[in-house]
């Protein structure tokens, strides 16, 4: 796949991870949530299971394009998903925005 615009290769990643399951993670493991996750991003998903499971399943989108382009693969807590002013989400890795994510 190519986009449009530039003609670069892209890549896609996909992941779905179920609400319960995050949230049972995170009760059982009181550390997990704090190991995986920015500050910023507990304190938006505080109290909404939803959002922290689709902050993971981000995450695990991100891990995957990298892996299938051959890249060094970022590590969970190195990943951060935060919003743009208008609302729309935004992928940090180590803080800075990705282009294209």
């Amino acid at each position: 796949m190519t986009d449009p615009l530039t003609e670069a290769p892209m890549a896609v990643g996909v992941d779905v991870t179920g609400v319960e399951r995050i949230a049972r993670l995170s009760s059982r493991r009181p550390g997990f949530a704090a190991k995986m996750f920015s500050p910023e991003e507990l304190d938006y998903c505080q109290g909404r299971p939803e959002r922290l499971a689709a902050r993971w399943a981000a995450k695990e989108a991100v891990r995957k394009v990298y892996g299938s382009q051959g890249r060094s693969i970022p590590t969970y807590p190195s990943i951060a998903v935060t919003h743009r002013p208008g609302g729309a989400p935004e992928v940090l890795i180590n803080g800075r925005p990705v282009p294209g994510l």
